[in-house]
């Protein structure tokens, strides 16, 4: 058992040491087995589970066993592991913790806050989905792409920090890189190396789409998926796995070989991260478990893609077809706690372009996911006219990436980022008519100034302007039905 300092849960494990002289199999661990008096188990079982309203219980393993069985519950996982005289084995983690009556939702997502995976702040997020289809692009088309960016970075400073390269470079779908390889060294005959020097040179790291599982039935398979998970990271420049199940599922009906599967996966990941502490893994709808966020960096925010016009659409009459996505809700939560370790699959720059700037400033800016600025499509739809505003859009948000961590979420749907010294605010319009906001420049906005401090007031959005301010607040119209705005608040 383990209670950290100040802390509102306890985590547990079980430590087994074969001390029978001969080798054991332990096919399966019940890590937790208990009734609590007095509260009824009402629920369906789930892991984790709320008891009481003040009470979470679960085993920090995605694809662990929760049973009610006469009165007690009981959480499990099946390890399938042969034990060698005087070998120990450590359990998946068991974790429960406490709250005040109805906060233990609230409880339970800082609890996760605490037990994650992810520490990377953000990445500059684009794939070249659109680009090409599934059946994966040419090494030509990378280069090409990594040339315009050359071009784009020498004349505007416009950088990505990760550049994916999207289905079919390695993995296609339904068929992972064993059987892929045939197809892959034709196109790429010196492997990853040529893109992966090339990315290297302007400043990025690769990104690779691939599936969730490739990990086979036995000792050998996996292993050698496990081996190339790491052989990316540590060879090839890669900073970012996307697990998409359009290859397949992380499936099997075997229990025991499906905890193996999900182990090798944690176990090629933590050694990766061991070779690059920056390595981002997107969870594309592989397991909605929150406990998946020890092993992956971020989750698919709602379960749903900015794919305009083929997986969102407007829904009420608009200028712009974009519009669905603009609007989407600019605050997250997780279990009632502010959130960033999603990912929104970013701005479309293959639906019609009318408006891309305020999609990209509700997603950066609004949303401020661990991956964002997040684009894909084809990025040289847009005029030439726009490049060095997103160039512009790209550095702002790293200079204000201290800004972005903290979320305050205003009233209509608006959204303030703050860290006390300094504010970042997102207003919107979507109506029809003009509409003034008054934002008050205090705690509200994550400003921590005393009434009547000097305050500088700058407008980022649409246009950079500065609006002035006198320490209390100010009023902005917005202009009908697209009116975006980014408002940003500086102390002396």
């Amino acid at each position: 058992y383990v209670l950290a300092r100040d802390s509102w849960f306890i985590r547990k494990q079980l430590r087994l040491t074969n001390g029978t002289g001969k080798p054991l199999v332990l096919r399966e661990a019940g890590v937790e087995r208990f009734r609590i008096e007095g509260v009824a188990l009402l629920q369906k079982p789930d892991n984790p589970l709320f008891l009481d309203d003040q009470l979470f219980w679960g085993l920090e393993w995605p694809i662990a066993s929760v049973v009610f069985r006469d009165g007690l519950v009981l959480f499990g996982h099946t390890p399938g592991v042969s034990l060698a005289p005087g070998a120990s084995w450590v359990s998946k983690t068991a974790g429960f913790g406490v709250s005040e009556a109805g906060r233990i939702r609230e409880a339970f997502g800082r609890y996760i806050q605490e037990i994650r995976v992810n520490r990377v702040d953000f990445s500059t997020f684009y794939f070249d989905w659109l680009c090409h289809d599934n059946s994966g692009p040419l090494e030509t088309e990378i280069l090409a792409n990594f040339a315009a960016l050359k071009k784009l970075k020498e004349l505007y400073g416009l950088q990505f920090d990760i550049y994916n390269s999207d289905a079919g470079l390695v993995e296609s779908q339904g068929t992972y890189f064993p059987e892929y390889r045939a197809i892959f060294d034709r196109r790429f005959p010196s492997g990853l190396k040529t893109i992966a020097d090339a990315s290297a040179a302007l400043g990025m790291r690769l990104g690779l789409w691939i599936g969730p599982d490739g990990f086979g039935e036995t000792p050998e398979t996996m292993k050698a998926r496990r081996d190339q998970l790491v052989a990316w990271v540590r060879d090839f420049n890669v900073g970012l796995y996307k697990l998409d199940t359009v290859v397949s599922p992380l499936g099997h009906k075997d229990g025991t070989i499906l905890e193996k599967k999900y182990q090798s996966l944690a176990d090629a990941l933590a050694e990766a991260r061991r070779i690059d502490p920056s390595l981002v893994v997107i969870n594309h709808r592989v397991n909605e478990s929150p406990y998946m966020l020890t092993i992956t960096d971020c989750l698919l925010w709602r379960g749903e893609e900015t794919y305009v016009d083929v997986h969102i659409n407007n829904t009420s009459d608009s200028l712009y077809n974009r519009d669905c996505s603009i609007n989407r809700d600019l605050a997250a939560d997780f279990f009632g706690v502010p959130f960033r370790q999603f990912e929104d699959h970013g701005i479309c720059f293959n639906s019609c372009l009318e408006k891309w700037d305020n999609d990209l400033v509700a997603q950066a800016f609004g949303r401020a996911s661990v991956l964002s600025p997040e684009m894909y499509g084809t990025f040289f739809f847009l005029r030439d006219t726009d490049y060095p505003r997103l160039a512009r859009l790209i550095q702002l948000h790293k200079q204000s990436a201290h800004l972005l961590k903290r979320a305050f979420p205003l009233p209509d749907g608006d959204i303030a980022h703050g860290d006390g010294r300094s504010a970042m605010i997102v207003l919107r319009n979507p109506g029809w008519e003009p509409r003034t906001k008054t934002v008050v420049l205090n705690g509200t906005i994550g400003l921590e100034a005393a009434p009547g401090t000097p305050l500088t007031v700058r407008q980022r959005h649409p246009h950079e302007v500065l609006l002035g301010g006198d320490g209390a607040g100010f009023r902005l119209q917005l202009r009908r039905h697209y009116g975006r705005h980014v408002a940003k608040c500086y102390r002396w």
